[in-house]
């Protein structure tokens, strides 16, 4: 299993806007594997990370859910059916 991890900030931010203990870190995932995308949830709940978890498997709903919400980290599968990781790093930069 290979992932690709994009630490993405569409814009500047205040320090204020940042993820603090008040507010959950907000995560896309692009996987194509519900098991694998329930795997990395469980994973990171297990380490007591706070997150809001997203997952898309496909390049429209990506490009979708890009235009309406904010995130802090993009956590993709490498190779998935109808793009790669990095063309979900073109499309979120």
């Amino acid at each position: 299993m290979s992932y690709l991890c994009i630490c993405y900030q569409e814009h500047e931010v205040a320090t204020a806007d940042l993820p603090t203990m008040n507010r959950k870190l907000r995560i896309l995932h692009l996987e194509d594997e519900p098991d694998f995308a329930e795997l990395v949830r469980a994973m990171l709940a297990q380490d007591g990370l706070d997150v809001e978890m997203t997952c898309i498997s496909d390049r429209a709903g990506l490009e979708e859910v890009l235009k309406a919400t904010p995130f802090d980290v993009v956590i993709s599968d490498y190779h998935l059916p109808s793009y790669s990781g990095m063309d979900a790093l073109t499309l979120v930069r």
